[in-house]
């Protein structure tokens, strides 16, 4: 009897025990029977109306950990787990004590805390009276099967919900199985849409013959897996790159494929822009310096390439992005690079290489191509360019060099245009084209500039003086003070190259604090000799000085320092500076008047608005360049030059001066037309400080000083 009862689930023997129709004493000895087979091989309990354990097998103890005596006596509740709701224990005692058999699967805890489950049958039998007085429970364990159910499930769950794509198909016909909520999303398709889709449908790249053999390895079992990207189409037709990892399950019924697939649109996109980081500059778009040298590197490989490279420096930026800061710097760089990738279209590229340094790389051109392609890039970097409603100029030098013309190596091709384009920076002729000598020179200019460098730690530098003359009366009434550098393995650097070196390599700014201390500390020795200065001292002020301030700062800090008045400075500015940078120059021109420094034109008359200066300007005084008194006569076109000027400084109230005077003759014509003062080797040559006190200054109590 207990092995034919073994074969069926409790709660089909229970049933069939109260709803046979035997007699009753055969129903009772049945049911005798079915009872004691139960309590030895099931997990068996007895309660009474209110739900009192009166009876538990020994099996119910080991499962609930409690002893008999613990149980016996205890409501049944003693076991719940809290698992289940109200609404379920509602339905549960509702059906029992209706007196119908229930069948159900509940949760139950341990007496140390676990959880178990049991499918449960509950029987309610009835009294003599035909009251229900008790329900016996017939349990089986199925905490096992329970747990790998949640397991599937909540694997189930994980694999639908799971950000990457999970397809399952069937190996003999391919159409899919299963398709998770990620794929599908991705996809766009409804689930019941792709159970009538196979995975050549979303492969447009793959044909049905063609997959079939793709996945004919995994079939014959020459491979556990195939890993390989293709391209997914989705239901709107739009595509997106994956990575697939396809397993075949044979022992399955019927056999399986399951595809794990990666969208790999974002990391495609991740690597685009790491590619872009690596090889394009994220400002201006344009190749950087490792796509260069990678292009060139490829050119290089073939013997016969013969290419052509612009080495473009911009002569201000420096100076545009220490004045305005690098917000504005950073939209010159985005023009610019926007005007040469519009005008060299046809070049093999365009890099930047790193601050205002470019670089266009031609296939061979012809020697006319050059100089054509080197206007039109001199031009683009010339035009104005407007940030803010303010115009900067730049400009910009150019460096051309060839392979294998001028170098073996795409190392020393760009090596060899750099120097080209130094060589058009110093010579300030917009294109320079590579030669050997040029090297050379470049070295030279790099050991002048290291020289300076250290003269003026040492301050080794010097000043001359040379004087300004009243016609009239042949008194001295102002000076000019000329950089002087007497090098000891240079010798005689001229005062020219000094500030183009200085320019070159950033030693101006020092360079133009040292010349304002020095006339300061003259000055001031000077007067602590006793000697009259009641003139004030004229020194050249570079572009650079005014465009970033640092003129009017050493002006204030030096007076300060020698205990100097500013109104015994005067700056000379030459129209090439003052047109360099007009608002900037007025800016700074008015802030150094206000400290009471003299202002001077120098060189006037040789650039192209002198006017337009004039009425920017507020000028103490005009220098006329020397170009036009060294042929200087009556009727001559410098003659009618200098009169128009000396009569248009006159009536703006400035000061004149002739500069390069070496004869009596041009001293009197320009004293017939009115000029007040002259400067040249006919009155005196520049002097050191003491020979000039000497020669010129007088003791304070025997000076008159009336300006002319």
């Amino acid at each position: 009897m207990a092995n034919q009862f073994k074969k069926h689930e409790p709660a089909d023997v229970a049933v069939s025990v109260l709803t046979e129709t035997l007699p009753k004493e055969a129903q009772d000895t049945r049911f005798g029977a079915v009872l004691a087979a139960i309590q030895e091989h099931m997990i068996y309990s007895e309660t009474d109306a209110r739900g009192r354990i009166t009876r538990v097998n020994s099996a119910f103890c080991a499962l609930s950990g409690f002893d008999e005596d613990e149980l016996i006596g205890s409501f049944h509740n003693v076991v719940n787990s809290g698992t289940h709701d109200p609404a379920f224990w509602s339905t549960f005692w509702k059906t029992i004590r209706s007196g119908q058999a229930w069948h159900g699967e509940i949760c139950n805890r341990t007496k140390n805390g676990s959880f178990y489950w049991v499918d449960s049958v509950i029987l309610p039998l009835r009294g003599l009276d035909g009251q229900i007085d008790r329900f016996v429970s017939i349990r089986t364990d199925i905490t096992d099967k329970k747990r790998a159910e949640n397991a599937l499930s909540r694997m189930g769950r994980v694999v639908e919900h799971s950000a990457n794509e999970v397809f399952v198909f069937d190996a003999e016909s391919l159409k899919f199985m299963l398709v998770n909520r990620g794929a599908r999303d991705n996809l766009g398709y409804e689930a019941a849409e792709l159970l009538h889709l196979t995975p050549v449908d979303i492969k447009p790249e793959l044909d049905e013959a063609t997959f079939r053999n793709m996945i004919a390895p995994l079939i014959c079992g020459e491979v556990d897996m195939l890993s390989f990207q293709t391209i997914h189409q989705r239901k709107d037709g739009s595509q997106y790159p994956c990575d697939i990892d396809l397993h075949y399950a044979g022992t399955e019924k019927p056999p399986i494929f399951l595809a794990f697939v990666q969208d790999i649109s974002q990391r495609r996109d991740n690597e685009e822009k790491m590619r872009r980081l690596a090889l394009f500059d994220p400002l201006t778009g344009l190749a950087n310096r490792a796509h260069l040298q990678q292009h060139l590197a490829k050119a290089f490989q073939y013997p016969d390439r013969r290419l052509h490279l612009f080495y473009l420096d911009l002569n201000r930026f420096k100076q545009i992005n220490d004045t305005f800061g690098h917000a504005t710097g950073d939209e010159v760089l985005r023009v610019v690079s926007n005007r040469l990738a519009a005008s060299m279209t046809d070049a093999r590229l365009i890099a930047r290489l790193g601050g205002d340094e470019f670089v266009v790389l031609h296939d061979a051109i012809n020697p006319d191509r050059v100089v054509l392609d080197a206007e039109r890039l001199l031009t683009v970097l010339s035009c104005p360019i407007v940030i803010d409603g303010r115009r900067h100029l730049i400009g910009g030098s150019i460096g051309f060099a060839r392979y294998p013309e001028d170098c073996t190596s795409s190392e020393e091709l760009l090596q060899v245009a750099d120097i080209a384009m130094y060589d058009a920076k110093i010579r300030e002729t917009g294109l320079s084209i590579y030669n050997a000598d040029m090297k050379s020179r470049i070295e030279a200019r790099q050991r002048i500039s290291e020289r300076l460098a250290l003269a003026l730690d040492e301050d080794a530098l010097s000043l001359a003086f040379q004087p300004f003359i009243d016609l009239s009366s042949d008194s001295l009434i102002g000076v000019e003070a000329l950089l002087r550098w007497v090098d000891a393995e240079l010798g005689n650097v001229p005062p020219a190259e000094i500030i183009s070196i200085a320019q070159e390599y950033r030693l101006l700014r020092r360079l133009g604090r040292w010349v304002v201390a020095a006339a300061c500390k003259a000055i001031m020795g000077w007067e602590d000799k006793g000697l009259a200065v009641p003139f004030p001292i004229s020194i050249n002020v570079a572009a650079e000085q005014l465009e970033d301030g640092s003129i009017l700062r050493d002006i204030t800090d030096m007076c300060e320092v020698y205990g100097v008045r500013p109104e015994q400075i005067e700056i000379e500015l030459t129209e090439s500076i003052m047109l360099k940078a007009p608002e900037d120059a007025r800016q700074v021109v008015l802030g150094l008047q206000k400290l009471g420094v003299k202002v001077a034109i120098d060189d006037f008359g040789t650039g192209y608005s002198s006017l337009a200066l004039l009425m920017q300007f507020s000028a103490d005084k005009l220098k006329i360049d020397n170009s036009f008194i060294t042929d200087l006569f009556a009727d001559s076109p410098s003659f009618k030059i200098v009169e128009a000027t000396i009569a248009l400084a006159k009536g703006l109230g400035c000061i004149v001066v002739a500069e390069g005077i070496e004869t009596q003759t041009q001293a009197d014509i320009l004293q017939r037309l009115g000029c007040g003062a002259g400067q040249g080797f006919f009155f005196d040559r520049p002097l050191p400080a003491k020979i000039f006190s000497e020669r010129w200054l007088k003791p304070v109590a025997q000076t008159e000083f009336s300006p002319a």
